[in-house]
């Protein structure tokens, strides 16, 4: 959600709209569709979570301390990752990792608190 100003959204078919201050867009990366929605703004004060152009070395930091992990993975072989998404209080680490393959397709296994990313 837009707090204040304007935000130009684009990728890479060209700009998709423009929001203003109390504004947000939903994506939805199946059908490449756009909406303007309405809802809470995701505010870490309250559990949520705005994760944007962040490397995969920023998503395991994320992951170990908001889920308490322990993160293994080949960063050096992974690099070329960005990722933008929002992490809800009510997400488990399952939603989390069910979306990041759903982004990236990069593969994981899970242990106790031990997640390998491969």
């Amino acid at each position: 959600m837009v707090s204040s100003g304007a935000v130009q959204v684009a990728d890479s078919t060209g700009v998709l709209d423009i929001l203003k201050a109390g504004q947000q867009l939903s994506y939805e990366v199946t059908r490449h569709t756009v909406a303007r929605t309405a809802g809470e703004v995701a505010d870490w004060r309250n559990g949520n979570l705005t994760i944007s152009d962040a490397s995969l070395a920023e998503v395991v930091r994320i992951l170990e301390n908001y889920y308490g992990l322990q993160v293994i993975v080949d960063v050096a072989a992974n690099t070329a990752y960005r990722f933008t998404f929002r992490i809800s209080k009510h997400d488990t680490v399952e939603d989390v990792l069910a979306m990041l393959k759903d982004i990236s397709g990069l593969e994981y296994t899970r242990s106790g608190i031990t997640l390998t990313i491969h």
